[in-house]
This record gives structure tokens, C-alpha cells and sequence, in this order.
């Protein structure tokens, strides 16, 4: 089982985007950050690259418990299982002369 961090990216408003840990109140829920994005950085070694979750903090932490049970959230994107140009067309083409 792996254990992933919640971390938020802010506008500083000078033009950089720091990332910092989620804070909790002391009843344990989380403390939401104005305009922040939320992210999951695993734990585990190798490699660390954060998970975009979204600007909502409840997405965000059922994504958290969701990855921590091995299941990939939902707003996670996922490969298409088919081609877009394997597709028929809605309308048949026309035939330029």
C-alpha cells in the first residue's frame, strides 16, 4: 500500500507557483486554500511526480483515500480504448469535382 501527500500549487501573484502541504485543523479536516490546485505526490520511492486532482477539495480527498486503497481516481486521465479516426462519420462525406 502506498501513502500519497496532499499538496496544493498558489498563485503567489509574483509570478511563481510554490508547492505546499494541505494543512489540517485540529478536528482533522482539512483546511481549503483559495484558488489553490490540488495534488497527489506519492510517498513510495522512485519516481515522485505529483497527480493533478483538480481545484475541489472534496475530489481531492476522496482521490487521496481512493489511491491509498490502489484505486485510481476517477478524474485521472485514462487511454482511449479506440481510435477517434476509427469512428464513422455522423454525416457521409461529399465527394469534391
Amino acid at each position: 500500500m502506498a501513502h500519497y501527500t496532499l499538496i496544493a500549487r498558489i498563485n503567489m501573484g509574483d509570478g511563481k507557483f510554490p508547492f505546499v502541504n494541505v494543512q489540517f485543523s485540529k478536528n482533522h479536516r482539512l483546511i481549503p486554500i483559495k484558488g489553490a490546485t490540488y495534488y497527489l505526490r506519492p510517498g513510495n520511492r522512485g519516481r515522485r511526480t505529483p497527480i493533478k486532482i483538480g481545484t475541489a477539495l472534496n475530489a481531492a480527498i476522496a482521490a487521496q483515500l481512493d489511491m491509498e486503497v490502489c484505486n485510481a481516481p476517477n478524474n485521472i486521465a485514462v487511454l482511449p480504448t479506440f481510435r477517434a479516426s476509427a469512428l464513422p462519420a455522423s454525416v457521409p462525406r461529399q465527394d469534391l469535382d
